[in-house]
């Protein structure tokens, strides 16, 4: 489905830029936003981690928090574009984290030998 056609779907009315940035970001029955792909990430990482409690799961818990419990106008008081910038940075410090906890790095390497 195009994002226009989703858009109309959910709030069936004018286009606001509020609203496209509510779809895109916080809307969880939305498949593509940021808040239902962290959900993903959580079960994800939960079902490859069992038990053990990992910085990844941690540093996306908190992302994931941040989506799911963010309002909209909240993120435009303080700013949009600052929300996606520290967005993007708690994104690449994950997955930096992510390849720590999973992945066997240069680095993890040599502390192993």
């Amino acid at each position: 489905m195009g994002a226009f056609r989703a858009y109309r779907r959910v709030y069936h009315d004018t286009v606001y830029p509020w609203r496209i940035a509510e779809l895109l970001i916080l809307r969880a029955d939305m498949p593509r936003s940021l808040h239902h792909c962290y959900e993903n990430v959580i079960g994800t990482l939960d079902e490859l981690s069992g038990k053990k409690q990992l910085e990844c799961r941690r540093l996306a818990g908190q992302t994931y928090a941040r989506l799911r419990y963010g309002r909209i106008d909240k993120i435009f008081k303080s700013g949009l574009h600052e929300f996606l910038t520290d967005f993007v940075a708690n994104n690449n410090a994950f997955g930096v984290q992510l390849q720590d906890d999973f992945l066997m790095t240069p680095a993890a390497l040599a502390g192993a030998a």
